[in-house]
């Protein structure tokens, strides 16, 4: 990958299906923005791979970490603080959220 642009080397990092470090070369918007593989809590899977991910409490009171799933299914743990109506439009507490389908993608930018 000698010669590759930044982008170029992210977009065969994500077509080999391998994962992204923090330290790789990202397009604009990707950190905020997951697509992952998850194979744990949600959270502890984004704090790995975005160490500025918002969070505060981690037992699902405070909604710092609240996110959107935006591909694939999750199920939380609790959640005292968001309406079913904001679950229903997929937002979720990543700190409370596990992997349900092979692929999540989240946002935080809600």
């Amino acid at each position: 990958m000698g010669d590759l642009t930044g982008q170029e080397r992210f977009d065969a990092i994500i077509e080999a299906d391998e994962k992204v470090e923090p330290r790789d070369w990202m397009p604009d918007g990707y950190r905020k923005t997951v697509i992952r593989q998850m194979a744990q809590h949600a959270h502890s899977e984004v704090i790995g791979m975005q160490p500025e991910a918002p969070f505060s409490c981690r037992s699902g009171a405070c909604a710092s970490c609240r996110a959107r799933v935006m591909q694939g299914e999750v199920r939380m743990d609790r959640n005292w603080v968001l309406e079913e109506g904001e679950v229903a439009a997929g937002q979720i507490l990543s700190c409370q959220a596990h992997p349900v389908s092979d692929t999540v993608a989240l946002t935080y930018d809600l």
